[in-house]
């Protein structure tokens, strides 16, 4: 597709363009996977609580969960591109500021910071996505996004866990791989004019398609509250069997391996199950995922965590097409925004409900109620698109 940016030059989105937004959807989860086999560390040098130490992995979903909506709201009026550049740098700045602090408080603050930019990161470059691409070449590029964050997974959290090993604060120089993006962005991104806004016409989503994009929304928040459970609890559970930072690396980049593998080959197909199907296969894996977490062995723990990543790699790239299909082009933004609000507030109220579960009833048991919990709501989410019948296309304007 070509387009006309803002300066009124015809652009056209290249491989370095799709590239871009492929390697910048990476940082989204790269927040807290590549902290999180270092977090025992910190507990340990910092001396300070479990509470503030896991704060440090949902801080920035939690700053994400409040600014996403004005963030796409944002997005939408300064450009995307524009958004997308400057929330890179913020990145950067605040990941590698963690490298060096001295105070658990401090390091929060930088947290803060982070979650700026992730917000910025992943409301635009999902946006853009939307924007750029369109019919199947749009899902491809959607599941293709999902491979690329479980193959971020893979890479920094085992690289994460080798360098939580030499020191507790070694993993935060990871981000500093957020710089050739940012170049790339600056050559290979533009901001591009829509036809509806300059003819003035209304915009709307398309008909009947908002009480699919809400079960889009819940899904969302419902995945990554899920896989939460094992990011922030993982490292105290392997030291307990006696494990290095090294292992609880290597188990939680599985988890994004096989997240790769299977948006890869969700990438390829043909034909695509309706989107209630694919997410009631995506959270009954995670419902089958949790009740192997009970289980006090590292080698059906292992598998548990893949599994866990085959219900994202197939949920993730389905929610992300749906809301791009659903919403103009001029509003991708303010859709992105919203999606990257709920999969935060997930991450986030994680560790916030679930530590206090498992502090009352122990890992195995409170394992099988977050299980039961998410195969509960796969059958509603099934339920429910059932129901709610088809959506018409996307509408850009009439």
């Amino acid at each position: 597709m070509s387009f006309t940016d803002t300066k009124g030059r015809t652009f056209d989105p290249s491989g370095m363009t799709k590239l871009a937004l492929l390697m910048a959807s990476m940082m989204v989860l790269m927040g807290s996977a590549a902290v999180s086999p270092s977090l025992h560390g910190i507990e340990v040098e910092l001396g300070a609580s479990k509470f503030l130490v896991s704060m440090i992995v949902s801080l920035p979903s939690l700053t994400v969960a409040i600014l996403g909506f004005p963030m796409g709201y944002l997005a939408d009026r300064a450009g995307l591109a524009r958004t997308l550049i400057a929330s890179l740098a913020v990145f950067i700045a605040a990941g590698v500021a963690g490298y060096f602090c001295t105070d658990i408080y401090t390091l929060l603050a930088t947290r803060v910071f982070l979650g700026v930019g992730i917000a910025g990161i992943s409301t635009a470059a999902t946006g853009l996505m939307g924007v750029y691409y369109d019919g199947d070449e749009r899902r491809r590029v959607m599941a293709v996004q999902s491979a690329f964050m479980g193959f971020g997974g893979v890479v920094l959290e085992a690289i994460g866990g080798v360098m939580a090993d030499v020191a507790w604060n070694t993993p935060f120089l990871i981000y500093l791989i957020a710089l050739p993006i940012l170049l790339m962005g600056l050559v290979a991104v533009r901001d591009v004019t829509f036809p509806d806004r300059t003819q003035g016409a209304p915009q709307r989503f398309a008909e009947g398609s908002r009480p699919h994009m809400a079960v889009m929304y819940a899904s969302i928040f419902m995945l990554m509250f899920v896989m939460f459970i094992v990011t922030v609890n993982l490292s105290d559970m392997l030291t307990a069997m006696g494990q290095s930072m090294t292992v609880c690396g290597l188990i939680l980049a599985l988890m994004g391996l096989t997240q790769t593998v299977t948006s890869m080959v969700y990438s390829r197909m043909h034909r695509i199950p309706r989107y209630p199907v694919v997410l009631f296969a995506a959270f009954v894996l995670q419902a089958v995922a949790m009740v192997l977490f009970a289980v006090d062995d590292i080698a059906v723990l292992s598998v548990g965590v893949g599994i866990l990543g085959v219900g994202l790699g197939i949920g993730m790239p389905t929610i992300t097409n749906g809301l791009a299909m659903m919403s103009p082009a001029s509003a991708q933004g303010r859709t992105m925004g919203v999606y990257a609000c709920l999969m935060n507030l997930g991450t986030s109220l994680s560790a916030v409900i679930m530590g206090p579960i498992i502090a009352m009833l122990g890992y195995g048991p409170a394992f099988h109620v977050a299980g039961a919990a998410v195969a509960v709501f796969g059958i509603a989410v099934l339920v429910a698109g059932r129901l709610l019948g088809n959506a018409e296309g996307p509408v850009t304007a009439e």
